[in-house]
């Protein structure tokens, strides 16, 4: 049973992988197809099937492991889909970036809008942060930091996507501290705020 339910989340992450990731997730698969097959020969108790058996099994287990190395995002495909960042500035409520890993109909100022109403009410309420906010389809995560408030919206939360916006929340904060804290409402400092995206969600697969 255990081995049935192995190829059929080897199946599902080749069918659910965006175009980007079509190439690994069929080389994890076929090597997940090697792989059950050796161990199945292996299992049949003939004698003589057991070298071609073993062989199948250590071919198989090679190439899954190839493609999870040189593509670790095929993991995370099925767990959440992901479908965009933005950071807001805490006092004026101002969009200072905005990331997408799905194209996604609904602007921008939306969601900016429904962030800075939160957080206006949280400096009201002093009564802790909100963590989440269950939407129609999917869940607005978010972290408030000293001077940013940050949203990351996705299908379902997860400890994986809380601990990457926390680190990315704290590394926005030490590499702009300087600009935040005097701030002069020019967005165009925070361009470089992609490499933080990409230290802090590298195994997020973008799905455009």
């Amino acid at each position: 049973l255990n081995v049935l339910f192995y190829l059929y989340w080897a199946l599902r992450i080749s069918i659910k992988a965006p175009k980007k990731l079509r190439k690994s997730s069929l080389t994890f698969l076929c090597g997940t197809l090697l792989l059950l097959s050796g161990f199945f020969i292996w299992s049949a108790k003939y004698l003589l099937m057991a070298p071609i058996g073993i062989f199948f099994t250590g071919i198989g287990m090679l190439i899954s492991i190839f493609a999870w190395v040189k593509e670790p995002k095929i993991l995370y495909i099925l767990p959440f889909k992901v479908y965009r960042l933005i950071v807001l500035h805490g006092k004026s409520g101002v969009p200072l970036f905005n990331y997408n890993w799905v194209e996604h109909n609904v602007d921008e100022a939306i969601y900016s809008g429904l962030l800075h109403a939160l957080n206006n009410a949280m400096q009201i309420l002093k009564r802790g942060s909100i963590k989440y906010i269950l939407l129609t389809e999917g869940v607005l995560i978010l972290k408030k930091s000293k001077n940013v408030l940050v949203g990351l919206i996705t299908d379902k939360t997860s400890k994986f996507l809380t601990n990457c916006i926390n680190n990315f929340t704290d590394s926005f904060e030490k590499k702009y501290n300087s600009v935040l804290s005097d701030w002069n409402h020019q967005t165009d400092q925070f361009t470089s705020t992609k490499e933080l995206i990409e230290r802090h969600f590298a195994n997020v697969p973008s799905h455009l």
